[in-house]
Formats: structure tokens, C-alpha cells, sequence
């Protein structure tokens, strides 16, 4: 597997993603884990009730990939991370950056509530 590398030549520091056996260098990656509140007043309009429920983990990367020739991940592809089945629902086209190549993707938790 070639080394990842920035553009002054030295090792890239982020995370392994392995995306449908293919690894990639995640450069930036980003999770986001919102939540809905319902609010319920009584007849008087004080508050009789309070909830709060999650909604779907969303997320977004940067990877760089190996080498120009490097597979692109494809929409529908999953992941795991930190115990999460995650599918990719976005892939933006794939950036050169000298030999190597980036590409940004999104993507959502599959389990999601």
C-alpha cells in the first residue's frame, strides 16, 4: 500500500477508512448527531411534557486516495466506524493533487432511527 502524503511530501496524519475493501486516507471527517425535541404543553400552556429524540448520524469526509488510479468509493458503499455501519449517500468527483487524488463523500448511518 503506498504511503499517503501531503503536498510537502510528508506522512498525512488522519484516520483508515476502509471502504468496501479499498483504504483511504481520511484527511477530514466530520460526524454529525442532531436530535428532535417535542414539546407538549397542557390545556393551560404550561409544559406537560419534554422529549428528545435522535436523528439519523450524518457525516462527511475528505479522503485521499492511494494514487490517482485509486477507485473512487460509489454511492451505496458501507463503512464501520466506532461500531457504526455507515453508507455512503454522496461522492463529490475525484480532485488530483499531484500523484495522489481527494475526493469528499457523505454519508449516514444505516441503523439510523
Amino acid at each position: 500500500m503506498p504511503l499517503y502524503a501531503n503536498v510537502a511530501n510528508q506522512p498525512t496524519l488522519g484516520k483508515t477508512l476502509t471502504i468496501e475493501t479499498v483504504e483511504y486516507r481520511a484527511i477530514r471527517f466530520s460526524l454529525s448527531k442532531p436530535t428532535r425535541e417535542i414539546r407538549r404543553n397542557d390545556n393551560q400552556g404550561d409544559r406537560a411534557e419534554y422529549e428528545i429524540h435522535p436523528e439519523p448520524i450524518t457525516g462527511t469526509a475528505s479522503l485521499q486516495l492511494a494514487t490517482t488510479s485509486t477507485a473512487e468509493p460509489a454511492r451505496g458503499a458501507t463503512f464501520t466506524e466506532d461500531t457504526v455501519l455507515y453508507v455512503i449517500t454522496d461522492v463529490s468527483p475525484a480532485s488530483p493533487q499531484g500523484e495522489h487524488a481527494t475526493v469528499d463523500i457523505s454519508f449516514t448511518a444505516a441503523d439510523a432511527p
